[in-house]
């Protein structure tokens, strides 16, 4: 959905609310997080003196692996973001928000941005996740009955035989 800002700034007293759901499936957004359900997005602009207010309202539920134990799960998305728009920030060619040379804001380009800040870069299925065995490889929390020795480096076995009087 394409957003022309021109407009707004040209008008008096503008509000424009825009309702959007966008298909994230295809879109390279993260590679341990799937969009498979719409993402619910919500643009609220209005025109404040010479300013406009944006922001941008965005839930999203996501097919998920953990980091740590590979199981699969779903993560809730749910934030807002306020920006405020000037005509000296328009004419920046290193604006935050996704805006043409046209003053126009591409609603579905602004999402994707937000909502990929958004994603975490270790997904965890729990907070606490204790990982895989390294004997057996199944999940530490399914108590697989493995003996998990620390494996020491045999070149610092000899400082095992220290001993240190206190």
């Amino acid at each position: 959905m394409l957003v022309n800002l021109g407009n707004i700034f040209t008008r008096d007293d503008t509000e424009k609310t825009l309702n959007a759901e966008y298909d994230f499936s295809h879109d390279d957004l993260s590679y341990d997080a799937v969009f498979t359900q719409p993402v619910i997005s919500n643009l609220h602009l209005k025109k404040e003196d010479r300013d406009i207010r944006i922001n941008l309202s965005v839930k999203a539920v996501a097919d998920c692996t953990c980091a740590r134990c590979l199981r699969s799960f779903k993560k809730d998305f749910e934030f807002s973001r306020d920006f405020i728009l000037t005509p000296a920030i328009m004419n920046d060619p290193d604006i935050e928000i996704p805006v043409d040379s046209n003053k126009v804001l591409d609603a579905r380009l602004y999402t994707m941005q937000e909502l990929r800040l958004e994603i975490p870069t270790v997904l965890l299925c729990e907070e606490d996740c204790k990982g895989l065995c390294p004997v057996c490889g199944r999940p530490l929390r399914e108590n697989c009955g493995c003996k998990i020795r620390k494996r020491v480096d045999p070149r610092l076995s000899v400082l095992d035989d220290l001993v240190f009087d206190e």
